[in-house]
C-alpha cells in the first residue's frame, strides 16, 4: 500500500470520527443532576408564589440571587467542570436558600434565541459564571465571576471561590 492511500485512510477515520464525537455530543440526554437543579428551581418558583409566606420569606423573595452559568452549544472538557463544580458548590452551600427560592441557580446557553441578550446584559466574551442581586424584581448590580477559569483546576479553591461571591451577594454585600 502506498504511503498516500495510508495516508487517506487515517485522514478518512479521523473525520469520522470527529464527525461522530459531534454527533454524540449534540444528541446526548441531559447531563446526570441537571433535572435536580431545574426541580429545585420550580420548587423555589412555587414558594416565592406562595401567599402564605411569613413577612421576612416575602422579604427574602422580594431580594433574589441569581447564579448564571452562561455557555454556548459547544462546550470543551473544562466548561463541563465549571458547571459542575458551580452547581455542586451552590447545592452543598445554599440547598435552603434554593429550596426556599431566595437563589435561583440556572444553567442558560447563550445561542439559543431567548438567551442572546445575556451576552450583551453582562458584557460575556466566554463562558461565565454570573452572580446577579435582584431586589423587587429590578436587577441592581451583577459580577461576572472571571477567576473561574483561573481556578477550574483547583476544585476546592474553585468551589470557595463561588460559595463566597454568592454568600456576599447574599448578604447584600
Amino acid at each position: 500500500m502506498s504511503p498516500k492511500k495510508i495516508a487517506l485512510i487515517v485522514l478518512t477515520v479521523f473525520v469520522a470520527v470527529s464527525i461522530g464525537y459531534l454527533v454524540y455530543s449534540e444528541t446526548r440526554e441531559a447531563r446526570p443532576g441537571a433535572t435536580e437543579i431545574v426541580e429545585q428551581e420550580k420548587q423555589g418558583e412555587q414558594i416565592a408564589s406562595t401567599t402564605a409566606l411569613a413577612s421576612d420569606e416575602k422579604q427574602a423573595i422580594n431580594n433574589i440571587v441569581r447564579v448564571y452559568y452562561f455557555h454556548t452549544t459547544y462546550r470543551c472538557p473544562t466548561c463541563h467542570k465549571i458547571e459542575e463544580y458551580t452547581k455542586n458548590a451552590m447545592l452543598s452551600s445554599f440547598s435552603p436558600e434554593i429550596k426556599k427560592g431566595t437563589i435561583i441557580w440556572k444553567v442558560l446557553n447563550v445561542e439559543e434565541p431567548q438567551n442572546q441578550h445575556f451576552v450583551n446584559d453582562f458584557k460575556l466574551f466566554t463562558k461565565s459564571v454570573v452572580v446577579v442581586d435582584e431586589q423587587k424584581g429590578k436587577q441592581v448590580r451583577w459580577k461576572v465571576l472571571d477567576r473561574t477559569w483561573e481556578l477550574v483546576h483547583e476544585q476546592s479553591a474553585f468551589s470557595d471561590y463561588i460559595r463566597s461571591e454568592v454568600k456576599r451577594y447574599l448578604e447584600g454585600a
